[in-house]
């Protein structure tokens, strides 16, 4: 996804396939106030972790679970693992979403990712 959309069809299927089993990050947005809500990366298979999200679970694992779809955007950003760490941290400290349970400390290291301010996400 290279913009914000809404997860899932008005026919409450997903809205994109989440087969494609590529790293990257992903950010839950609430769709009235625009608020970066939620930044979360998966090394293996970004859609597919970002729809967890929106599913119930009945086990004992804390997971942040949307459950009125329609009130949220998202976007997926497919980029190596190693990138996809920085890139999750850097974003997790620039916009604080609040349902993320730690806020990183980040030190600069030498990466091919840009700079928070130069940060195009």
């Amino acid at each position: 996804m290279d913009k914000w959309e809404s997860p899932y069809t008005e026919a409450g299927k997903t809205n994109k396939l989440f087969s494609f089993k590529v790293p990257g990050i992903y950010l839950i947005r609430e769709k009235s106030s625009k608020e970066i809500i939620y930044i979360g990366m998966s090394k293996s298979n970004a859609y597919k972790a970002l729809y967890r999200h929106f599913q119930v679970w009945n086990d004992r694992q804390y997971r942040v679970v949307y459950q009125d779809r329609d009130k949220y955007e998202v976007r997926v950003i497919l980029i190596s693992y190693q990138e996809a760490i920085i890139l999750e941290r850097k974003l997790i400290k620039k916009y604080k979403p609040r349902d993320n349970r730690e806020f990183y400390e980040y030190k600069e290291e030498n990466t091919m990712v840009p700079e928070m301010e130069e940060c195009p996400y």
